[in-house]
């Protein structure tokens, strides 16, 4: 396959007119993505809910690296590393501030908890644990970090027997909150945090199962859990949205939600309490009325249902009045539902080959939207060659040299061999060649540079960059379009929503093991206006 330079006007508007967005259907997002070249990197295979806005800057994100939390900046493309930890985290959670890290011990980690204020002066702070431990500490290997960046203070502690893989933070008062871990002992802890960084186990529920995720409803009365069993269990008690709230619940008050699938991983409320989500690892994410649970009102399937590919891992409702779901699959492709009508489900499709070999990072493969029927009419079966995909947008997006970070590069490296060749994908494919098996370059020995402005001029680079020529625009033809999103073997590490409230723009944002992608919400045509008759 041959890439041409668009030269003139016709074909430019041939390709808009072809593009992902514009045909008649209803749109959740804005055309054009931004990507941005930063590492997200995951701890555990199976858990991937490692990409989460910051809750002071809405221009902010953070991420897991490794042993690190990493804050991203979208205002100034800056990398900074937020915190180190002393473990490397299965999952986090950012409010105010302060972050809470989850993990396990290993064997090159000290099970002993300790206060560290970065100052090189750790302390030993064993006794803040006699209140939740029991003697024998060795049984004990859930590892918590509270970070307090204002304060300058981080503390590790043992909190459950065995890895922490779902950790959140609720504000009670201004220097008190609230966190529930989920461990898998069986148990959820909800605990009182200060923030300052001690911590004290208020209540331990036992649910009988390995807990995976967790959610406290916006009124802070109910908990609803999910974990390796087909069941989902609401915790109900007046009391929970007080400082010591019980989770010795009489049997009314629990209640059981047994379903047909396999383990649960995340779990989500609605901005206004009315609905939950839970979401299992076979495909299947069930979708609940809080005031009437009895059965689901909506169940949503995967596009790959029962495989590994196609698992559910993360679920997360909109804030405002967006309305919207989104749902990630293990490996390339998000979910986009409307919560008004949850008929209305559209797929976001990254491709197999995000940049071009020997392109300097210069070019990404835009993602598409396809119609969820559509995903199952045109991938997971037959393809179709003889029609025209409308809802297609194989064009490569110029990238700038805009990211800058804090920390220190080593071994730098450019990378152009980790990369397959747009050209050989469909050769390497058939041949079994994949990504995995290439030469990957470890981006967090080298300077990460590169995001991109998505613009409706796709494809070119304007005066702002060094080179102003029209830069190539890919066009794959029908059957290759397809195959280049068909099977995605780009893992999803993370999935949130941004709402930056100086703009007032919502944004939807993907983090997978190449970058970070983000669309705007089209929050205007989202509007619902009142139409009136004239008499």
């Amino acid at each position: 396959m041959t890439i041409e330079t668009l030269s003139n006007r016709e074909d430019i508007e041939t390709i808009k007119n072809k593009s992902t967005f514009n045909n008649k259907k209803e749109t959740f997002i804005k055309p054009s993505s931004k990507f941005s070249n930063v590492k997200i990197t995951i701890n555990h295979w199976q858990l991937r809910d490692l990409v989460q806005t910051s809750s002071i800057d809405p221009s902010t994100i953070f991420f897991t690296c490794k042993d690190q939390i990493r804050s991203f900046c979208f205002t100034n493309n800056k990398i900074s590393n937020f915190c180190k930890l002393d473990f490397q985290p299965r999952c986090f959670n950012e409010l105010d501030g302060i972050i809470i890290s989850g993990g396990v011990s290993t064997d090159h980690y000290s099970i002993a908890s300790g206060v560290n204020n970065n100052n090189g002066n750790g302390n030993n702070n064993s006794n803040n644990n006699q209140s939740y431990l029991n003697s024998n500490i060795r049984h004990y290997k859930g590892l918590l970090n509270i970070y307090n960046r204002d304060l300058n203070a981080k503390v590790t502690l043992n909190v459950g027997s065995l890895i922490n893989n779902s950790v959140s933070l609720y504000k009670e008062s201004n220097n008190q909150y609230h966190s529930i871990i989920c461990n898998n002992d069986y148990s959820i802890y909800w605990c009182d945090i200060s923030d300052n960084g001690k911590l004290d186990i208020k209540n331990q529920a036992n649910l009988g199962f390995a807990v995976n995720h967790a959610s406290l409803s916006p009124d802070k009365k109910t908990i609803v859990a999910c974990g390796d069993s087909n069941r989902i269990v609401l915790l109900h008690d007046d009391s929970l949205h007080s400082s010591n709230p019980d989770f010795k619940l009489p049997s009314h008050k629990k209640v059981s939600l047994k379903t047909t699938n396999e383990s649960g991983f995340s779990t989500s409320f609605d901005s206004q309490g009315k609905q939950f989500c839970c979401s299992f690892q076979d495909g299947v994410s069930l979708i609940y009325d809080i005031r009437n649970y009895k059965k689901p009102i909506h169940t949503i399937f995967s596009t790959r249902p029962k495989s590994q590919y196609g698992a559910f891992r993360c679920c997360k409702f909109s804030g405002g009045t967006d309305d919207l779901l989104i749902i990630s699959e293990h490996t390339g492709r998000v979910h986009l539902i409307d919560t008004r009508d949850y008929e209305k489900h559209q797929v976001i499709l990254l491709p197999k080959v995000i940049y071009k070999r020997n392109s300097n990072h210069n070019y990404y493969q835009e993602p598409i939207v396809r119609e969820y029927q559509d995903v199952l009419t045109d991938f997971n079966g037959t393809i179709d060659t003889g029609t025209d995909h409308q809802n297609v947008n194989s064009s490569y997006l110029y990238l700038s040299n805009g990211i800058t970070s804090d920390f220190v590069s080593e071994n730098q490296n450019d990378g152009n061999n980790a990369f397959d060749s747009f050209e050989n994908f469909y050769d390497d494919r058939q041949s079994g060649g994949n990504l995995e098996n290439e030469n990957w370059t470890d981006l967090d020995e080298e300077v990460l540079t590169g995001s991109t402005d998505g613009s409706d001029n796709i494809g070119f680079a304007t005066s702002q960059y060094q080179d102003s020529r029209i830069y190539s625009t890919v066009r794959a033809n029908d059957r290759d379009s397809n195959r280049l999103f068909e099977d995605s073997s780009v893992d999803i590490n993370g999935i949130d929503w941004h709402y930056d409230e100086v703009t007032g723009k919502s944004h939807l944002l993907v983090g997978c093991d190449k970058g970070l992608f983000r669309w705007e919400i089209d929050s205007w045509n989202r509007r619902c206006f009142p139409s009136y008759e004239l008499c």
